[in-house]
């Protein structure tokens, strides 16, 4: 995005062995499908992102994802490979979650209005999706419907970076740390145990460790910084 990627932005595949990243095509990308076949890209609309569309990373041809009159902000896989989770908002209605069809675009929304656009996760069961509400708190959502749950030992300034296969448990890290500590986090107890520690090599002019991601099994992970230099000059001779 911004300078690299041009009016429409570019999505790219980038290898994990080091090899050449491969360009998708236009737009954002938000998420690769659980068999690695498709991206899902985001295009601008009007006013912002709105349209989704599916990018293949081998052979094949980009499809758009019909989405009626939803206009779509994040979109996040659902384990059967079909159906999506997406944080989107219908005209005069506020931003909520939608389990989407890829292929016949059926929709139905499980969320109430004003959660957060880009922080929510799908259980690993497929089952329910944790965002951040209105209110700020953490709260863990059926798709199917069904009464809401506020998650407990999730306090505001957490983030949440990957639920833990087959344990109740999560990884999560705090936005206004540094350096950024990456938490085990026990939902049964509330024992958070420091998982890892990300200080980016040379820490000059970082303020903030941005979005983390993990591989499914954690054994690898990436991560975003923010950083601002500010050069001092002596300027003479002024009268």
């Amino acid at each position: 995005t911004a300078e690299g990627g041009a009016l429409t932005g570019s999505v790219y595949l980038r290898p994990m062995d080091g090899s050449p990243a491969i360009r998708l095509g236009d737009g954002i990308g938000r998420a690769i499908s659980p068999d690695g076949r498709w991206v899902i890209g985001a295009r601008y609309g009007s006013g912002g992102i709105g349209v989704l569309y599916l990018l293949p990373t081998g052979v094949g041809e980009p499809r758009e994802i019909p989405t009626g009159a939803l206009y779509c902000h994040m979109a996040k896989w659902l384990p059967d490979g079909r159906r999506l989770v997406v944080a989107a908002n219908e005209p005069g209605r506020g931003i909520r979650l939608y389990r989407l069809d890829s292929v016949t675009g059926e929709s139905s929304v499980f969320s109430p209005e004003g959660v957060d656009a880009m922080e929510f996760h799908v259980r690993p069961d497929g089952k329910s999706v944790v965002t951040i509400a209105a209110d700020r708190d953490h709260w863990m959502y059926p798709i199917e419907g069904g009464d809401p749950e506020q998650v407990r030992y999730l306090e505001h300034a957490d983030r949440i970076v990957s639920w833990l296969p087959d344990a109740n448990a999560m990884l999560t890290y705090r936005t206004n740390e540094l350096p950024a500590r990456i938490y085990r986090l026990d939902l049964d107890t509330g024992e958070r145990t420091v998982w890892r520690e990300l200080t980016p090599p040379d820490p000059t002019g970082i303020y903030r460790i941005g979005r983390v991601h993990t591989s499914a099994d954690g054994t690898a992970y990436a991560y975003t910084y923010y950083m601002q230099l500010v050069d001092l000059h002596v300027i003479e001779g002024l009268k």
